[in-house]
């Protein structure tokens, strides 16, 4: 399969991940690439869930 490019909105709103590995035989090199939606799901995310759970909410509230 040839990727010319990565879309970065093929998995938003979603908790997926595509991962892709391109070799190179002649410099001996791999490169990893991921797509992802992280919105809501990095540090940001993790302090209102833990507000959420201080406050006696559940813990998706704002988040979903």
């Amino acid at each position: 399969m040839l990727l010319k490019s990565l879309d970065a909105e093929t998995l938003k709103q979603t908790n997926r991940m595509k991962l892709y590995v391109f070799g190179n035989d002649k410099t001996g090199q791999v490169r990893l690439a991921a797509v992802l939606d992280n919105l809501g799901k990095g540090a940001g995310g993790a302090a209102v869930q833990n507000l959420n759970l201080m406050l006696g909410l559940p813990e998706t509230t704002g988040l979903v």
